[in-house]
């Protein structure tokens, strides 16, 4: 037989162990815990624990946790808390408080004027035993100002249904809550989505004028919207959680001035419609220095999160983060997934990774991957000045940076396939020099790479300007269209293209017209002060002509330079006046009159003259080939040669011989080979001095 005692009756009290342990009363020892089976709670999940619990937390003093014990506590009606305490079980798995159709704690502390302390909430679950009418936990605290808020330290806690088919209709809802934290928190809907057209749209946690409140490791699942923020909501952080199979991720909605500085961090969100969702503050004001970082942001399937290899698409006009008067905000390191299944088709074109909505400004993105979205980034009106760097866009038929319609700076990577860049005015800035870094071109024309920017407003002043642009390698096309008589300037001392066989080519392919080069060196604000200009031409390679304008077309070094040369002649010259040789007497030296034997051989020369054709013009044009007048050079060679004369000591001979030109690639331009010619003007000299 076990006899049993009161531990009050005990008359040793209790000591601690240890050094300087003092003997204490076990009454006193005991309550150093209140459980609420103190005041006759149960936790058999069939007993009505209602009254038992309310009594508990009425008899704790400001401050004091109350203690659930592994079970299951039934509570049928709304249990309200009017000062701050707090609650604690075992662990979510152990420690259950199901509400019966009703709602769930209320901590309502709008009158209590007591001092605030912190409410500890940890270690346990939070069941409804109905489908989305019943709200879970609540916090309302007054308006508070700086250090004298109210605080909730919540961990460790779910809320969730009693079975799959039950949920909350709004899982925890706080508002006046000031520096809290929130760690580990789960909250677990219905499943749900667009095909069943969510009839109810739950909501996972509202956070209404609350500041600087932290919840690390919370996660949301299917619920209709994950997070709310709301009211004059400041300086918030959402790290290292999820929202996930939901149709709306995080939205800021309906808050107030000064709801800004809000962080989201290391955080995946799974959303149908829109995964991060800044609004703007009422009246119309910007909501400014937001920092959103290392997110990846998924497109839920509109058959719902067990549905990512059905076929079904995503919705239309899905973001990944939507912005609407955004300022000074930062977006660094955010991956964008559209479609899980690869097999799907793409979504419409209203799909974005970042839409800057209206009126966003000197914002910064940067490190954004877009996977099978249609736009990585897309804006409305009003959005200028925003910095874009580093945007990397996957899986080829996707366009990247599709309306920017105010100046944005922009730096990007293409991985696959066209990146389009339109706008009014893009400037493309890169420090390390690498601006845009395509693929080698594929061998079919559907995977060739290419950049491709175009200025489509037009208006006639406006420019596109590129800066610092250099490609890794490989054979990419750029091309620069700009419309409205716009112009392409390329800063810098020098362009260079530096490729073996590098061309420049201008003018169109399509449409007859008239390309030119201007030059600029007086200074002077003026059209030009020398010009290339290409005119006439047709279907025949070679055929158009070259006018230059200026008062001069000269060589740069005085008696230096030739026009032509032996392989590539010029066929004939038109001019005005005959040309100028020099005769200055001061330019010459060692001036003879001709001896007896060069006489001798310039009478012999005037015997020499014949008429002939030559045979390219005959082969080119038969028996139309001219008549030509003049000496073989041969035969002048032997003519000084009878004399005992060297002819190539005399200008009037020309001898010149060539190796073979190969270009660039190996191939023969022009075979190797020789050539006699004669300086006609100093040969009928030579022969008039004989007369």
């Amino acid at each position: 037989m076990t006899k049993t005692r009161d531990l009050a009756d005990l008359g040793g009290g209790f000591i601690q162990a240890g050094t300087g342990a003092v003997q204490r009363t076990v009454e006193s020892k005991l309550q150093d815990v209140v459980s609420v089976k103190d005041f006759g709670a149960v936790g058999d999940g069939t007993t009505d624990d209602t009254s038992a619990i309310t009594n508990a937390l009425g008899a704790l003093a400001v401050g004091q946790v109350l203690y659930f014990p592994p079970g299951t506590y039934k509570i049928i009606s709304d249990i309200t808390i009017t000062k701050p305490v707090g609650i604690r079980g075992d662990s979510p798995d152990a420690t259950c408080l199901q509400f019966n159709d009703c709602n769930g704690i209320k901590w309502n502390l709008s009158s209590y004027t007591g001092n605030y302390t912190t409410v500890v909430i940890d270690g346990l679950c939070f069941e409804t035993t109905v489908d989305g009418t019943r709200t879970g936990l609540q916090y309302e605290n007054k308006q508070f100002f700086g250090p004298k808020a109210g605080r909730i330290y919540m961990t460790n806690c779910w809320l969730r249904g009693i079975d799959p088919t039950k949920q909350w209709l709004l899982a925890m809802d706080l508002n006046w809550a000031y520096k809290s934290y929130f760690e580990a928190v789960w909250i677990y809907g219905k499943e749900s989505n667009s095909a069943d057209a969510y009839p109810i749209q739950t909501k996972g946690v509202r956070v209404n004028n609350c500041t600087g409140c932290v919840f690390e490791h919370c996660d949301v699942y299917r619920v209709y919207t994950g997070w709310t923020l709301t009211g004059q909501s400041e300086g918030n952080n959402w790290n290292n959680g999820v929202a996930v199979a939901v149709f709306y991720g995080i939205v800021f909605s309906g808050t107030e001035q000064p709801s800004n500085h809000q962080t989201i961090s290391n955080y995946h969100v799974a959303a149908e419609q829109t995964c991060i969702d800044i609004g703007e503050n009422t009246n119309a004001s910007d909501t400014r220095s937001h920092y959103v970082t290392n997110v990846f942001l998924l497109q839920r399937t509109s058959q719902g999160s067990q549905a990512n290899n059905a076929s079904g698409d995503g919705m239309i006009n899905w973001k990944g983060i939507k912005c609407d008067n955004v300022q000074n905000s930062f977006f660094v390191n955010i991956f964008g997934l559209s479609n899980f299944n690869p097999s799907l088709d793409l979504v419409d074109s209203n799909s974005s990774l970042i839409s800057f909505e209206a009126d966003c400004s000197n914002n910064t993105v940067s490190a954004i991957y877009a996977d099978r979205i249609t736009r990585a980034i897309n804006s409305g009106a009003a959005v200028n000045n925003n910095s874009v760097t580093g945007t990397t866009i996957l899986n080829g038929a996707v366009t990247c940076l599709d309306v920017f319609r105010k100046a944005n700076v922009i730096t990007e990577i293409n991985n696959s396939g066209i990146l389009d860049i339109t706008g009014r005015a893009v400037n493309l800035n890169s420090s390390n020099g690498t601006l845009v870094k395509l693929p080698d071109k594929g061998a079919s024309v559907a995977n060739n790479a290419y950049l491709n920017i175009d200025s489509t407003t037009g208006i006639t002043d406006e420019e596109l300007k590129l800066t610092g642009i250099a490609n890794d390698g490989g054979a990419c096309d750029i091309s620069i269209n700009p419309s409205g008589g716009g112009r392409v300037n390329v800063g810098g001392s020098t362009v260079t293209l530096s490729d073996v066989n590098s061309n420049l080519q201008l003018g169109s392919l399509t449409t007859a017209n008239t390309p030119f080069i201007d030059f600029h060196s007086s200074g002077n604000n003026i059209d030009y002060d020398a010009r290339i200009i290409a005119t006439a031409g047709d279907a025949t390679i070679g055929n158009g002509k070259l006018s230059v304008y200026g008062i001069a077309f000269r060589p740069g070094v005085d008696n230096d330079t030739s026009l032509g040369e032996v392989t590539n002649r010029w066929t004939q010259l038109f001019a005005a006046t005959a040309t100028i040789n020099t005769s200055d007497e001061r330019e010459k030296q060692d001036i003879e009159a001709l001896s007896d034997a060069e006489l001798r051989v310039a009478t012999a020369l005037k015997g020499l003259v014949k008429k002939f054709r030559f045979k390219d013009a005959v082969q080119t044009k038969g028996g139309d080939a001219r008549i030509h007048i003049g000496v073989m050079a041969q035969e002048v060679i032997a003519a000084f040669q009878a004399e005992g004369l060297d002819p190539m000591r005399y200008g009037i001979v020309c001898y010149d011989q060539w190796d073979t030109e190969l270009d660039g690639e190996g191939n023969e331009i022009t075979s190797a080979g020789d050539r006699y010619g004669i300086r006609y003007e100093e040969l009928l000299a030579f022969i008039i001095a004989a007369l």
